[in-house]
């Protein structure tokens, strides 16, 4: 019989030399990474470095540029003045007065019937007429301002214009000032002359109250806790209690008083010595006013019939 040959077993393969093995693998994807973000950190340190230099580069530029707008906004100014110096005219010399026409003669007194007429006019009514010329003319003098500032507006900077409007303004308001004081004095009556004395206001003679009408009161009386204030007619504070039940408060009347009250219901009035009333109902919280009584008028006695 043959017997079977025993199976010899494969030899198992040796790595190379040269040749990573199974576990070198992940160690040089490792390396890899760390190589890769070794390089990135290089060049984030790199541009972190340059950023000084960056932004000192920026604002450089940026100065710059804001130095020349500065120069332009000056050199505008100075044009601008330039052109206000020149363009003014000069202060003129008043003209001569023109003569009168030859059909208005003189009065009696030397001055022409026209000019006389005006002088007899009231000076409240030349004033109103004088303040109608003055609104008009002013408001033409607006008018005409805003419009050349418009025009001027597209040329002239912000910066620029506002001493230039702050200086207009200030000369606008003191010639309205000057002329509304010089106006005012003329349009004043003249002051009395040395023969003329001012004569002395009337004084009147107050007319004397009647003594029944000077001794009238207000008696307040409480009926229970009530908070109570009275006033002058003219809203002068005369009084601001809180009255028990049973208590009273006397004021005199004089010119007439007004009370309200927290509880009007509790409280009651009596004017002159009158009988006592109720203040108001619950729900009137309001003011209510007491005036003096006049006192009765006497009449002469009628004379008896002759028999």
């Amino acid at each position: 019989m043959l017997r079977p040959l025993p199976m010899e077993q494969a030899p198992t393969p040796k790595p190379r030399s040269g040749e990573p093995g199974p576990d070198d693998q992940p160690i040089e994807a490792l390396e890899r990474d760390l190589a890769l973000a070794r390089a990135e950190l290089a060049e984030y340190q790199a541009l972190i470095d340059e950023l000084p230099g960056i932004y000192e580069t920026k604002f450089r530029h940026q100065v710059q540029s804001l130095a020349q707008d500065i120069k332009r906004l000056l050199d505008e100014r100075r044009a601008l003045q330039g052109q206000l110096d020149t363009g003014l005219p000069p202060a003129s010399a008043p003209g001569p007065v023109p003569a009168l026409p030859p059909a208005l003669g003189l009065t009696e007194e030397g001055s022409a019937p026209a000019a006389a007429a005006r002088l007899r006019r009231p000076a409240s009514l030349r004033l109103r007429r004088w303040r109608r010329g003055l609104v008009r003319g002013w408001g033409g003098w607006r008018a005409a301002a805003i419009l050349r500032s418009r025009a001027l507006g597209s040329a002239v900077p912000q910066r620029a214009r506002l001493p230039l409007v702050a200086a207009v303004s200030a000369l606008g308001v003191a010639a309205l000032v000057i002329t509304v004081d010089g106006a005012w004095r003329r349009a004043a009556p003249p002051a009395p002359g040395r023969g003329q004395q001012p004569a002395a206001p009337a004084v009147k003679d107050p007319a004397p109250k009647p003594q029944q009408q000077q001794d009238q009161a207000l008696l307040l009386r409480a009926r229970g806790e009530c908070w109570l204030e009275v006033q002058t007619l003219e809203g002068e504070v005369v009084v601001v209690n809180t009255l028990q039940e049973g208590q009273q408060q006397r004021l005199r009347l004089r010119g007439g008083l007004r009370v309200r009250a927290g509880r009007p219901d509790l409280l009651d009035v009596a004017v002159g010595g009158g009988p006592f009333e109720v203040l108001n109902p619950i729900n009137d919280v309001g003011w209510r006013t007491f005036l003096p009584t006049r006192p009765p008028t006497s009449r002469p006695p009628e004379p008896t019939p002759a028999p």
